[in-house]
């Protein structure tokens, strides 16, 4: 539970933030969580928020990846779960580009 606060505090507090530099704090958070999503085997509030900044920080600021593995690994992840595909700004009519 606390691993979830933790994890739910950072995005709150980074978002907006330093791309880079929220991206380097998460992998150091996330990086020994050995589980298929943030923070358990199960979607939580903290990939609701993770994962549309992950899109962000590589398709817009064009952050590589390869620096952080296991946010990629989420990312692939959260790429799979139909919700996630729907919830896309490019699957959204509304969206500006």
């Amino acid at each position: 539970m606390q691993n979830h606060l933790a994890i739910d505090l950072l995005v709150a507090a980074c978002v907006g933030a330093d791309q880079g530099a929220f991206m380097s704090a998460l992998e150091m958070l996330l990086k020994d969580f050995a589980s298929r999503y943030a923070t358990g085997d199960e979607v939580y509030m903290a990939d609701v928020f993770l994962a549309p900044q992950i899109v962000v920080s590589t398709s817009r600021f064009n952050i590589n990846m390869s620096k952080f593995p296991t946010l990629n690994r989420l990312y692939e992840s959260y790429k799979i779960l139909p919700e996630f595909e729907a919830s896309s700004p490019e699957r959204q009519p509304d969206a500006v580009h």
